[in-house]
């Protein structure tokens, strides 16, 4: 095993070899992260010098070949946790630039910036990432690290309109879930935005069933509702106005709203703007 990471070294990388010439950039993907993962998986069976490890992070962090980057990051993650680094904010920008956004999170929450570990998430070109969010927010809540929480604060004040145009439910489930996230400190957040304000309090107040389903299939906010209005019987039977959501119609049946008013009264403010026809 020694004698093939040897062979790769001197193959992939300049350092051992101008022979590295001869490889395409997804072959010298695929090759170093094949050589530092045996050697991240099999030390000390397999030795490499201090100068040998650096040069072939180096090659990792730097080769351009998107086809290779989860392999090239695999093996980067692997000799991070076999050799720390003494300095990890050293690496912030160079794991940023190679598209390593898993090593990146490490990076932030070893730093204990929570708020920026949850951000790559959001910066990560897979959508399935953006998504992840909201189970990262959960687990991170369930440490009960007081730096945590203050983290995911912060990044849910200053990523709303994101998370929103994410996925709005999965983003209301989620503050209703981590108690130091608010929906009134949310709300206010997003009233520059009036349209993102109207998804996040259309989910809050008048979920859809199917609207996971609907959202993990679009990345756009819709600026219409096509849903009709719930069936709440004639008008003229009940003597009430019909309201375009469940949340504020006074059958004697239903529970009274766990949210303020004005969370309703600007509900129906956006709905006649963005949606006039379920009014």
């Amino acid at each position: 095993m020694q004698l093939v990471v040897d062979t790769l070294f001197v193959l992939t990388t300049p350092v051992g070899s101008d022979s590295s010439g001869v490889l395409t950039k997804r072959q010298n993907g695929l090759l170093s992260s094949f050589a530092l993962t045996l050697y991240a998986t099999r030390f000390p069976l397999i030795y490499l010098t201090d100068e040998v490890v650096a040069a072939w992070t180096d090659n990792l962090l730097q080769l351009d070949d998107p086809s290779t980057r989860v392999e090239r990051e695999q093996a980067f993650e692997l000799l991070f946790q076999l050799n720390p680094p003494q300095s990890y904010a050293d690496y912030i920008e160079p794991t940023r630039r190679a598209g390593f956004f898993r090593v990146l999170e490490s990076i932030y929450c070893t730093l204990g910036q929570y708020d920026l570990a949850l951000q790559t998430h959001l910066d990560h070109p897979d959508y399935v990432q953006h998504r992840a969010v909201f189970l990262t927010i959960k687990e991170l809540a369930a440490s009960k690290l007081p730096t945590a929480l203050e983290g995911i604060a912060k990044f849910a004040r200053g990523s709303a309109v994101e998370l929103v145009e994410t996925d709005a439910e999965a983003f209301v489930r989620t503050v209703e879930a981590v108690s130091t996230l608010n929906h009134n400190v949310i709300v206010a957040t997003l009233a520059n935005h009036p349209q993102v304000q109207f998804a996040y309090l259309r989910s809050l107040l008048d979920p859809s069933p199917d609207a996971a389903a609907r959202s993990a299939s679009r990345q756009n906010l819709l600026a219409t509702d096509e849903r009709a209005p719930p069936n709440i019987g004639l008008a003229d039977e009940q003597h009430i106005v019909v309201y375009p959501f469940r949340s504020l119609v006074p059958n004697s049946d239903q529970r009274s709203s766990k949210h303020p008013q004005e969370f309703h009264e600007r509900y129906l403010e956006l709905l006649c703007q963005y949606n006039p026809g379920n009014v």
